[in-house]
């Protein structure tokens, strides 16, 4: 990047989120153009005796048109001309002395001038394209304006993107919005990714710092105009004279990730193994629950621990230290197991409760309960038609379960939860198995609890060994924390990736370890 700022995404960018106008294609000079036309006709003939001077395409142009929704340019411009008209209807005739009227008649002189000239397309960016999509990452474009897909189809490069979002409602191809989502996270919705995981590319300041804003995992800034001398900063995360210098840098997850060992037999192996590394030192487990200490169900109400399980937490935690930590509420974690001395932490995290007093909240999470409640109101409104699906709330969560839906409704149950997620502030989607679960998006997560209960429990780093069990996508966190100091183990058959090391294939396997790690401890 041109700047010096170069920041390292914490997650792998799998999507690439561009800017139409000025990013991929140039065609400011026939908006600034038809914006001239329409607006000096329409001034010159309201004058009535009174002056009233032509758009200044050099100084008013960038100042109220330029990258903003039409209504609102045409607003701004008309309010320096001390001009005040109706909204009116987007059905306005072209020309109707209404926002709606004028913005439809600037439509359809740039349209015609399209038409006759053509639209400059940018070598760079198709180039750049082309190497991300041979990667495998999903592109999609965002306009401000209504003739994404005419532009799209006259530059002949429409076959270039996985999603256009513009601002015609058929092309977000989501539900109304409630929340008046930024046009990037549509995007990210349609293309079924998190912000975090997506670069965001634009040729406006304001749009680089919405990308930033929104929680992107990068936001970067084009100044295709900026002489060779010259440093332009627009926020973010850098910024770039042409996407021939935008080069994608690696995720902190790709720096660390090392190939698992596969199979039941390694975790075992290592357990034994720490039976001399281990002298000496404090053993602290820290278990999941669902798909770790009781099977994957269809209704997760339904989840329970085998009683051998049961038992053989109990004789461990009388051993060493031994924490659930969940996505579940602490309470009902506490019901589930039905354990005293261990130490519970619902919510991600969140919430944290032991013995001898320990206890945590996170004080932020509290903030974040109103728009849990909003987004339960909409999920339900939204979802409440589709066979199969399941809406759990908990204090600090809302997951949405999906293994009972039929198979052609699930992909629309996972983009309205994304999308309603990433049209409001303060939550955040993970998936996990067959659920995705809104949360609020705080920088926390299972690695810093484990963090926070060893730090609370006063462990010595240089003597304490935490093993983390987990079979899921919200404990990768905590396999990445312990990696260097302790041991991660994946519940769960091969072929996903993963920050542990070890893997086991089921519940039944997770007895089997206990039973060994009980029995080796008493040695």
């Amino acid at each position: 990047m041109s700047t010096a700022r170069r920041k390292i995404p914490q997650a792998p960018i799998e999507a690439v989120i561009l800017d139409l106008d000025g990013v991929v294609i140039q065609t400011a000079m026939l908006h600034a153009r038809a914006w001239k036309t329409m607006l000096d006709t329409f001034l010159k003939g309201r004058r009535n005796g009174h002056a009233a001077p032509p758009l200044d395409i050099r100084k008013e142009y960038p100042q109220y048109l330029a990258g903003k929704p039409c209504l609102e340019g045409v607003r701004g411009f008309l309010a320096s001309r001390s001009v005040s008209l109706p909204e009116g209807s987007a059905r306005d005739a072209p020309g109707t002395e209404t926002l709606h009227g004028l913005s439809n008649l600037k439509n359809r002189v740039f349209l015609r001038l399209i038409k006759e000239e053509g639209v400059d397309v940018y070598a760079d960016a198709v180039s750049r394209i082309k190497q991300w999509r041979a990667e495998g990452k999903k592109i999609a474009v965002v306009s401000t304006g209504k003739n994404g897909a005419v532009l799209l189809r006259r530059a002949g490069i429409e076959h270039l993107f996985d999603a256009l979002v513009d601002g015609t409602p058929a092309a977000r191809r989501g539900p109304a919005d409630p929340f008046t989502a930024d046009v990037y996270l549509q995007a990210a919705t349609v293309l079924g990714v998190t912000p975090g995981r997506a670069l965001v590319v634009e040729n406006a300041s304001t749009g680089v710092q919405a990308g930033s804003r929104n929680r992107f995992g990068l936001a970067v800034g084009v100044a295709r105009h900026a002489q060779e001398e010259e440093t332009v900063e627009y926020g973010g995360d850098g910024t770039v004279k042409s996407l021939a210098e935008l080069e994608i840098p690696h995720s902190r997850a790709d720096h660390s990730r090392t190939a698992p060992e596969p199979g039941f037999p390694s975790a075992l192996e290592k357990l034994k193994a720490m039976g001399q590394e281990s002298l000496g030192k404090h053993l602290a487990f820290f278990l999941d629950y669902d798909g770790t200490l009781a099977p994957i169900v269809a209704h997760p109400e339904e989840a329970r621990m085998p009683e051998i399980i049961r038992e053989l937490v109990r004789q461990l935690a009388s051993l060493c230290t031994v924490a659930i930590v969940s996505e579940r509420d602490r309470a009902d974690l506490v019901g589930r197991v039905g354990l005293p001395g261990l130490i519970y932490a619902g919510s991600h995290g969140l919430d944290i409760g032991g013995p001898d007093g320990l206890v945590m909240q996170h004080p932020e999470a509290d903030g974040c309960l109103p728009d849990l409640c909003n987004a339960q109101k909409v999920l339900n409104h939204l979802l409440e038609d589709v066979e199969g699906v399941q809406i759990e709330r908990k204090k600090y969560a809302l997951a949405v379960h999906y293994p009972n839906v039929p198979e052609d409704k699930v992909a629309y149950v996972q983009d309205v939860v994304r999308w309603v997620s990433h049209a409001t502030q303060r939550l955040t989607c993970t998936p996990g198995r067959k659920v995705l679960e809104l949360h609020p998006a705080l920088d926390w997560h299972k690695g810093k609890a484990v963090t926070w209960i060893m730090e609370a429990l006063r462990m010595d780093p240089a003597k304490a060994v935490p093993i983390y069990l987990g079979d899921d996508l919200t404990d990768e966190e905590a396999f990445r924390t312990i990696r260097e100091t302790g041991v991660g183990i994946r519940v769960g058959g091969p072929g996903e990736p993963t920050q542990a090391v070890y893997r086991l294939e089921d519940p039944g396997q997770v007895e089997q370890l206990l039973l060994i790690a009980v029995q080796f401890i008493r040695k």
